[in-house]
């Protein structure tokens, strides 16, 4: 008597953006912990120096407090997309608008410590500057690749329906290669710019407004990417990550960062 041959293991696609989701809300809301004591640091040194750099201390600050709010605040996004019961197509689209805040974020971490240096140490500026446009490169990088995820998690589910502009999974890795290209080409021209020694110097008025238009920024992105999880009032409806979406906000990552990088002391 033969054994019946075995069952076929189905293709579930390889990635659950859900599990994903919830280490990211972990290490979001350590990462704004360690936001804390660095402000506090730059408050306790500031007297020092404030006089002689007001605008630099003014931006320091800013991106810090900019940091805390864009840290905290995707840390619970992260937490309302692994908190989904079902993976439905518009969680990956949720996780890119969050993307953005947290690239913006952890970007102005190390851009604030560039700033720092050029106050103290400048022989290491270069050094810094060079670690912020590699954190921007990688977050570029990372939220470029969400569509794939778009494009996995149909695979073998046909009650998700198919994608209205991914018709493969080719077809998904190209578009996340021009996606992560339009995200880390202004990155890799601000740090050109930066080591051309062009860029824009800021005072205290124009750093605090700096600072609060990427408040602005990190908040609202968080805040969409927290919308975007609603679910489509109708099962007709494909509420997955659309192409002008995608473009827009790796488009909107890119110029964010390479203002950035525009805006450090070189």
């Amino acid at each position: 008597m033969t054994e019946p041959a075995p069952t076929p293991k189905v293709n579930r696609g390889a990635y659950d953006i859900r599990k994903g989701a919830a280490g990211y809300a972990s290490i979001m809301g350590s990462v704004s912990g360690f936001t804390v004591p660095t402000v506090i640091l730059v408050f306790t040194v500031a007297h020092q120096q404030a006089k002689s750099h007001p605008a630099d201390f003014t931006l320091i600050v800013g991106l810090l407090v900019l940091s805390l709010l864009g840290c905290l605040a995707s840390a619970f996004a992260f937490s309302a997309i692994s908190g989904e019961e079902y993976l439905t197509p518009n969680l990956p689209a949720a996780t890119m608008y969050v993307g953005v805040g947290v690239v913006v974020s952890i970007v102005s971490i190390i851009a604030s410590f560039e700033i720092l240096a050029h106050i103290y140490l400048k022989t290491a500026t270069g050094f810094f500057a060079a670690i912020t446009a590699g954190g921007g490169l990688t977050g570029a990088i990372f939220n470029g690749l969400s569509v794939v995820d778009d494009w996995e998690m149909r695979i073998n589910r046909p009650e998700l329906g198919s994608s209205d502009w991914l018709v493969s999974r080719r077809h998904a890795h190209a578009w996340a290669a021009r996606l992560c290209g339009i995200g880390c080409f202004p990155v890799l021209l601000g740090l050109a710019l930066y080591w051309d020694h062009i860029g824009i110097r800021l005072t205290a008025t124009t750093a605090q407004a700096f600072g609060g238009a990427g408040i602005f920024l990190t908040t609202a992105s968080i805040i969409c990417g927290t919308l975007r999880t609603l679910h489509a009032s109708s099962e007709t409806i494909d509420k997955g990550v659309t192409r002008a979406e995608a473009i827009a906000l790796q488009s909107i990552l890119g110029i964010s960062l390479l203002t950035l990088m525009l805006v450090l002391p070189s």
